[in-house]
Order: structure tokens, then C-alpha cells, then sequence
């Protein structure tokens, strides 16, 4: 039990140091949301929703000593059979215009030692001196290291 909670929360940890996103280099910086986007709505006409009601048992114990279990009542649960086959049409779909799923470092404040950067608003080739600038409330702004804004 001890291991597994270090997993997730190293895991969880892993999700803050990368911004995951679709990059395909000389296209504007907001062409992948887009065509995400459009994948999206592409692959939900292609595979539309399958839903599925069920019952489920919850079971709850039946005798004073808990060695003994009943069904104490059931849980609606509605699934959509088909979202796993949609989300893999949509990846597709961006793979066939030429997208790679990357990750991209969120920038160290040490990063920027006094220099100033702009966001970029065409992305270059996929180097390591890019890194992703959260935004409250919205995607991270990509910044390449190797090319300050002059002082």
C-alpha cells in the first residue's frame, strides 16, 4: 500500500514538470489546438457515443463480525462503450496531419536569468531549449531559450 501511494504521487508530480501537447514544427502556435479540435468533432462523427445503463451491486457486510458480505443495493453506472475507439480516431487523425505528441518542460524561473522572452507564434524545430509558461486558466505560451528578446 506504501508503494502504490508513492506511485501516484509520483506520477501525479511527473504531470506538473511537462506540458503534454500535440507540436508539428512551422505551423502557428495555435494550428495543433485547432486541428485537435476538429479531430475531435471528426472522430465523434465517426464513432458516435455508445451508451450503456447497468446496474451495479454494492455490496455491504451482512454480519456483526464483517466476514460476511450481501448486496446492501445497486448503482446506476452509464458508460460509453465507445469512447476509448473515439479518443484513438482523434490521436489518428492528428498523426495523419503530421502532429507528434510531445512534452515540453515547464520553464525554471532560473531559466530566464534577467532576459525577457515572447511567446512564439510559429513553432521551430522540437529542441530541448523549448519550455511551456502556465497561464491561469488557460494553455501554456512555448518559449525557446536560445532566443531572448534584445535588451
Amino acid at each position: 500500500m506504501r508503494y502504490t501511494s508513492a506511485l501516484v504521487a509520483l506520477l501525479a508530480l511527473g504531470g506538473c514538470l511537462n506540458y503534454t501537447t500535440y507540436y508539428k514544427e512551422g505551423v502557428p502556435a495555435k494550428a495543433p489546438q485547432s486541428a485537435k479540435i476538429q479531430c475531435e468533432v471528426t472522430a465523434q462523427h465517426q464513432v458516435p457515443p455508445r451508451i450503456v445503463h447497468d446496474w451495479e451491486p454494492v455490496y455491504g457486510y451482512w454480519d456483526a463480525h464483517k466476514k460476511r458480505y450481501r448486496i446492501s443495493h445497486y448503482e446506476l453506472v452509464v458508460v460509453d462503450l465507445n469512447e476509448g475507439l473515439r479518443a484513438k480516431v482523434a490521436r489518428q487523425c492528428m498523426t495523419d496531419q503530421g502532429y507528434d505528441r510531445v512534452q515540453i518542460p515547464y520553464c525554471d524561473k532560473d531559466q530566464f536569468a534577467g532576459r525577457t522572452y515572447s511567446p512564439l507564434t510559429k513553432l521551430p524545430r522540437f529542441s530541448s531549449s523549448l519550455c511551456a509558461i502556465r497561464q491561469k486558466g488557460r494553455a501554456p505560451h512555448i518559449i525557446d531559450l536560445a532566443k531572448p528578446l534584445p535588451q
